[in-house]
């Protein structure tokens, strides 16, 4: 399946700038950018929250001037959390572990669309999120 440009933008923009994210407030958004101009980022609950909220900021503030969309930063409270917040469509990327992933992949839809090896990033996308729509 081809990405549509957004998608492939999101995934530069995680591959190239590894940890961090939140909420970042375009003053203008790009027509395709989804829910009225927010896209919706999940974090598995790897590390406290404490700590995973501002290492993962400055990954939503990249990916959201990449992408010229708000995107909100979701630290779930567990791993279940954040794969069925997908699969509701209440997170249109996240941030799975292996194992989550493949939860994710047949309970969710879900899609990788980066990955990093020893550095444990890696994105996916909700098979039905406007991020993957031509």
């Amino acid at each position: 399946m081809k990405l549509p440009r957004i998608a492939t933008l999101a995934a530069c923009a995680l591959l190239a700038l590894a940890p961090a994210a939140s909420v970042t407030n375009a003053q203008t958004t790009a027509p395709d950018c989804p829910n009225g101009g927010t896209i919706r980022f999940g974090v598995e609950p790897y590390e406290d929250t404490a700590l995973l909220a501002p290492a993962y900021q400055p990954l939503s503030d990249a990916l959201g001037k990449a992408l010229n969309c708000n995107v909100e930063l979701n630290i779930t409270t567990n791993y279940t959390a954040e794969i069925e917040a997908m699969r509701s469509g209440k997170l249109d990327i996240a941030e799975f572990g292996p194992l989550a992933y493949v939860f994710a992949q047949k309970l969710a839809g879900a899609e990788l669309a980066a990955g990093a090896g020893a550095e444990r990033l890696s994105l996916h996308l909700h098979s039905s999120a406007p991020l993957l729509q031509t």
